[in-house]
């Protein structure tokens, strides 16, 4: 029996090459080739994180939130901010889906995942969505020489124009790709496959996209937005049609809002916010906010307190989040019809669609509607009382301030759009709080130090280029 086992060894021994282990090293239960299922779901889990991970912060920038305690988000104390993780995580993911059903080789593999088209059509669309999300905050960045490995670790930045001009191109591209009669995606949990609503997104965010860059290249802007609002109903025209992240009860998928307020009482709803929408008597006010334990009665929190000065504030004197959106299902919103709709008044305002001034107080009164169906506050008679007052009724003479206010309030919760869109519109008009470590609300944020220190020719050439690497440094869009 020992004879024949050493022969037996010397056989497999003979049978490798110098320094091949044939299969010893893998794993038969596991495959060796990227599933583009899995790494479509572990992007869009990240999805949410573009409204909840920056939540803190942004939601402090449009003073929807007051602290109640740690005040040094709303004093805007962080000057930089990190965006590797956003490169590493659900960019990666959505380039390798790219790059796999591109390749003759591999993309067999993955056809059991949905139509190959459809599935590179949605990993461009999100890819699309996370860089405009990315350039909107820090400006300039890594684009063209970025997702590409060990190949370039120190990608160049590029500017935010020629990001957001090819962003609109590779969407352009994504929906002349969707085709509805072949399935969609596995590992879509956002829209379970459905093409036709990824095609809605796509025309959305080319409609967003447009609008945002309308102060830097007029012309592009108005051809775009006319392009993607040549047919509306393609567009997210319909709260049924909104985007957004679907919590489940449990606490890997659930709201954060939710894992926040039952642990901790750090946020009220501002001072800025709950004056404004008593001034024009909102109903969304029950929505975004609870009463006042102590009176009843809707107070906000004053912003930009000391930390002294905010913990000497009862929490049972102000108005604390409401219980509509801080149960551990409540949604987390992508995007919504509101917004579309005060994107196409917009439009019509600047002439890139057509219909002039009735036109636009038609699409800005729909807007409102949505966002008081959205937070399910809307009655018909309120409504048509509510549109009539003289702060809300749409008048051109002033339609860039009607729609900023009535924007920032649609976008409640979704605060790196509503911080974008009071960048760009100026309005409402907020002012730091007392303590504030800055004269003005920020207007971008600061690239992380880690560029500085080992991407250092590159982040110094985008400062150059841009302005210096701080708070007040307006990106390329945000020209007033």
């Amino acid at each position: 029996m020992k004879k024949i086992y050493i022969a037996l060894m010397c056989s497999l021994l003979l049978a490798c090459e110098p320094g091949d282990f044939g299969n010893m090293n893998l794993d038969p239960n596991t495959s060796s080739t990227p599933n583009t299922g899995g790494l479509l779901t572990a992007a869009l889990l990240d999805l949410r994180n573009t409204v909840n991970q920056p939540r803190v912060t942004e939601m402090y920038y449009v003073q929807y939130f007051s602290s109640t305690q740690y005040t040094n988000a709303s004093n805007y104390e962080t000057k930089n901010f990190d965006f590797n993780t956003w490169y590493t995580g659900p960019l990666m993911n959505l380039q390798v889906i790219i790059d796999l059903l591109n390749d003759e080789e591999e993309k067999g593999a993955q056809i059991g995942n949905g139509g190959i088209d459809n599935q590179i059509a949605a990993a461009t669309i999100a890819k699309a969505y996370f860089f405009q999300f990315i350039t909107d905050r820090w400006g300039d960045v890594p684009y063209t020489e970025a997702l590409l490995g060990v190949e370039n670790i120190s990608p160049k930045y590029d500017d935010q124009g020629d990001i957001y001009r090819s962003l609109i191109a590779s969407l352009k591209e994504a929906e002349a790709m969707i085709d509805q009669a072949e399935p969609g995606p596995t590992g879509d949990i956002i829209f379970k496959g459905n093409m036709a609503k990824w095609d809605k997104f796509s025309k959305s965010l080319r409609l967003n996209m447009a609008l945002r860059m309308s102060d830097a290249d007029g012309t592009t802007a108005a051809t775009e937005f006319a392009a993607a609002a040549s047919d509306i109903n393609a567009l997210i025209i319909d709260n049924g049609d909104n985007v957004y992240f679907e919590h489940l009860p449990n606490q890997d998928w659930q709201n954060d809002l939710y894992a926040q307020v039952i642990a901790r009482t750090d946020y009220a709803i501002s001072e800025r916010m709950v004056d404004y929408l008593l001034d024009v008597d909102d109903p969304r006010l029950s929505s975004f906010a609870n009463e006042a334990i102590v009176s009843g009665d809707y107070v906000g929190m004053p912003y930009g307190l000391t930390e002294g000065d905010a913990s000497n504030v009862p929490n049972s004197t102000v108005s604390l989040p409401g219980d509509m959106y801080t149960q551990q299902t409540s949604p987390s919103y992508i995007m919504v019809a509101s917004q579309i709709y005060f994107c196409l008044a917009e439009g019509a305002k600047r002439g890139f669609v057509s219909g002039g001034p009735a036109q636009a107080e038609a699409y800005y009164n729909k807007a409102i509607e949505l966002s008081m169906q959205q937070w399910g506050v809307y009655d018909a008679g309120d409504f048509a009382l509510y549109i009539a007052q003289p702060e809300v009724a749409y008048n051109d003479a002033n339609a860039f301030q009607l729609i900023g206010e009535q924007k920032w309030l649609a976008l409640f919760l979704m605060p790196i759009e509503a911080w974008s869109e009071y960048r760009r519109l100026d309005f409402p008009v907020l002012t730091p709080g007392p303590a504030s470590t800055e004269v003005t609300v920020p207007v971008r944020q600061g690239y992380p130090n880690s560029e500085r220190d080992i991407n250092t020719v590159n982040y110094n050439s985008a400062v150059d280029k841009q302005g210096p690497d701080d708070l007040n440094t307006r990106v390329w869009w945000d020209i007033n």
